[in-house]
């Protein structure tokens, strides 16, 4: 419907050994709206792309992620923890990604981050350790436009 804004919050939430054969093995958003996650956990997920969060938006909306702790998320191909296509802003404030890794040979783009078209991006005071991938081990940034 035109003219509706839809406001996502996940706050205080364990997404743990989660499994998908596809995209987002915690999480799948496609055109979500704004979305804010706050002191969350994402621990050991798997899926081919986006194995804690996958992320799709076109409608130019805002993903937040505060105090969130990314751990040992493994893709097959992009984004062991994040992938994320489209949105207008996108902060990642106080949060942890450590020991992710991409499994496959075949793209291994981002292992943290895979993004593409993500406009606006900050990233504060967050630690990046021991992750895995071999374009973009930590971040993979593609903008088409």
């Amino acid at each position: 419907m035109s003219g509706n804004i839809a406001i996502n919050t996940i706050e205080n939430c364990t997404f743990v050994n989660i499994t998908s054969t596809q995209e987002g093995g915690a999480i799948y958003l496609s055109l979500p709206g704004d979305l804010t996650i706050t002191n969350c956990i994402f621990s050991q997920n798997t899926a081919l792309d986006g194995s804690a969060i996958y992320y799709e938006e076109t409608n130019l909306k805002t993903l937040i992620l505060r105090s969130t702790f990314f751990y040992q998320n493994v893709a097959g191909e992009n984004g062991a923890a994040l992938f994320i296509s489209g949105s207008s802003a996108m902060i990642i404030e106080k949060c942890n990604f450590i020991d992710n890794l991409i499994n496959q040979n075949v793209q291994n783009l981002g292992s943290v981050l895979y993004l593409n078209n993500p406009g606006n991006i900050s990233i504060l005071y967050s630690d990046f350790e021991r992750n895995e991938g071999i374009l973009g081990t930590c971040i993979y940034y593609s903008e088409t436009s």
